[in-house]
């Protein structure tokens, strides 16, 4: 632990996540258009689905999060990559729009067996000194498979159908996510014991904490809520911060040039604050990843490329910096024992406030006209998550 074999379980989630990510997040998206058209379903009934797709992993992500502390991180993680495989094989023979829905809901049960929640359980295990960096290499697997998939997926369109490209996914994600198992797993008991000897302690995860104390507790609610809203403005700068900079600046390639801005240094940001939360207070660390993009948001208001270019840096560091630091802030509160189960109803807040965040930020767009209306409204929303995540605190010393 905190060594050599825990570095290979990293690797082995990176590339896990890398797969299992960019088919169960990217793809569908550059597919909509090429699905409208072959199956004569609206835009809006083919985005649905995507709305389709969070709801249930919403529902199912405890559920997920329970079998993993049971099961094992490998086995679920196993489970879900077959089972992602074989509805994505099915979903490109759908042909009613109630088949097309159904299949997406099985999809979110197999998307939150295998991709950032079992990785993060079982990481969490092999890393006492080094798990804050550790999480984010492992998390940066996901940022890997959003760079790389929607690429993939666009070339692959030059030449097949959207039904046979997401075939072609099914045997990537089976063939591709499986054999990363091989360095997937928890830590032995033996070698947990000999690790913590080394350390001259006793069982770390003595004190741990279960669900049910978890949610008797202020953390767990400022960490979820938190997270949740900061789950909605993420949503709409990932989906609507290049329509919006479209109106801002007038030119489209510049909108987009600031939005991959924005994702590589989210990137950056996962390592970069990875190290930060392992040498400092991982509490401030992890507030700052909320509170810094609330004050990049200005720039936005204010308006111009320089400043919307400025918001990428300020913004992108931290919102990377989240995605690792905060499945070590779960372990910081709650410890590992049950992380599975913590992390997949933590994670039900995450996805409602993914599926709210856009549809929210289209009415108030819709109704102002303005999108300066949206920016000023995210921020707010980001100053109160900042202030729920402030409230989390280490795990008490004994549990009663």
């Amino acid at each position: 632990m905190d060594g050599r074999r825990g570095w290979f379980v990293v690797f082995g989630g990176f590339v896990a996540l890398a797969i299992t990510s960019g088919v169960a997040f990217f793809v569908m998206p550059v597919l909509l258009l090429s699905i409208e058209k072959d199956t004569g379903w609206t835009f809006e009934q083919v985005s649905n689905g995507l709305a389709v797709w969070g709801l249930s992993a919403a529902v199912f992500s405890p559920l997920c999060g329970m079998l993993i502390d049971k099961l094992g991180a490998r086995r679920m993680m196993m489970f879900g990559i077959v089972l992602g495989a074989v509805v994505a094989f099915f979903i490109a023979r759908a042909e009613s729009l109630w088949q097309f829905y159904a299949l997406l809901v099985v999809a979110a049960v197999g998307s939150m067996s295998c991709t950032y929640i079992p990785v993060a359980a079982v990481v969490a295990r092999w890393f006492l000194k080094h798990r804050a960096i550790a999480t984010g290499v492992a998390m940066l697997g996901t940022f890997t498979g959003g760079t790389l998939f929607p690429l993939l997926t666009s070339w692959l369109l030059q030449d097949y159908s959207w039904r046979e490209t997401y075939t072609i996914f099914s045997f990537v994600l089976a063939a591709g996510a499986l054999p990363t198992l091989l360095f997937v797993r928890d830590p032995s008991p033996e070698e947990e014991s000999a690790y913590l000897a080394s350390l001259g302690s006793s069982d770390h995860t003595a004190n741990d904490l279960t669900l049910g104390q978890a949610l008797r507790g202020r953390s767990f609610w400022g960490l979820s809520l938190g997270d949740g809203l900061t789950g909605l403005v993420f949503a709409v700068i990932n989906i609507h911060l290049v329509y919006y900079l479209t109106i801002d600046l007038g030119n489209e390639t510049t909108a987009a040039s600031v939005f991959s801005a924005f994702n590589f240094l989210t990137a950056v940001g996962t390592i970069l604050f990875g190290v930060l939360g392992d040498r400092f207070s991982l509490r401030s660390v992890l507030v700052s990843c909320y509170f810094v993009p609330a004050l990049a948001l200005p720039l936005l208001i204010v308006g111009g490329a320089p400043a919307a270019f400025t918001f990428a840096v300020l913004a992108g560091l931290p919102a990377g910096g989240r995605n690792g630091l905060f499945p070590t802030a779960l372990v910081f509160c709650f410890g590992e024992m049950h992380l599975g189960a913590i992390y997949g109803l933590s994670n039900t807040f995450f996805m409602i406030g993914n599926a709210a965040g856009p549809a929210l930020s289209a009415r108030i767009f819709e109704s102002t006209g303005n999108t300066r209306a949206v920016y000023a409204t995210c921020l707010v929303i980001l100053v109160v998550s900042a202030g729920l995540v402030a409230l989390i605190q280490r795990r008490p010393a004994r549990v009663g």
